[in-house]
């Protein structure tokens, strides 16, 4: 009897570790899953201007081929966008050296900004204004179809003008770290990108008609 005893309570005693570990196991893993697990921030451009743009030539000079030039060669361009991040961890995101905000025409890269380090405290927003220019002449060649009716209103006529859209992109890459509960460490590197139609004309100065940003996503998936 008294060996069954002892072994009955040293079964007893395995079922009660058992039980005690896989409590604090799953303890963890929602305490991981519910307010440590690394995220990533999210990247936004709710707004931008166009700062300056300056162009030679005479709007909507025609090359000879069915295409139309822009307005000329453009000089250089400068946008103004309002970057804002939302830290959504339980601990400081860190954005790193090599984050950066990128101007594309026709699929070449024409313009580049660097954004500075900085740091994100937890679950709160931040927002930078970066300017980002051209650093080279871009020569815009755009279907005739880019002038059509349904263009911008001219307020010195009250007659809508031909109106041709230069089609620019940026890119703004956010490169950062975070650890949470001095344990969990993950690394993030951020795009979030947008499409901006400038509208060129002869009677305005050139602005912004549209653009449409995307979701940020992550290089990693």
């Amino acid at each position: 009897m008294g060996d069954k005893s002892k072994k009955e309570k040293k079964q007893g005693a395995c079922i009660l570790c058992t039980v005690v570990l896989l409590g604090i196991i799953i303890l963890l893993l929602i305490l991981y899953f519910s307010l440590f697990r690394p995220r990533d921030p999210k990247v936004q451009v709710p707004t931008m201007q166009l700062i300056s743009l300056t162009q030679t030539g005479g709007a909507g000079a025609g090359d000879g081929s069915g295409n139309s030039r822009g307005g000329g060669v453009i000089q250089s361009v400068t946008l103004n966008l309002q970057v804002s991040m939302y830290n959504p961890n339980r601990a400081d995101f860190f954005v790193d050296a090599g984050s950066t905000a990128c101007l594309y025409y026709n699929d070449q890269q024409v313009g580049f900004t660097p954004i500075p380090p900085t740091s994100i405290p937890a679950q709160s927003f931040s927002t930078a204004s970066i300017a980002l220019s051209s650093s080279a002449p871009i020569t815009p060649l755009l279907n005739s179809n880019s002038y059509g009716p349904n263009t911008p209103y001219n307020p010195y006529n009250g007659v809508n003008p031909q109106v041709q859209v230069l089609p620019l992109n940026t890119s703004v890459t956010i490169m950062g770290h975070v650890t949470t509960g001095s344990l969990f460490s993950h690394h993030s590197d951020l795009v979030s990108k947008c499409c901006i139609s400038v509208a060129l004309t002869s009677a305005v100065r050139p602005f912004i008609q549209s653009y449409t940003c995307e979701r940020s996503y992550s290089l990693d998936e």
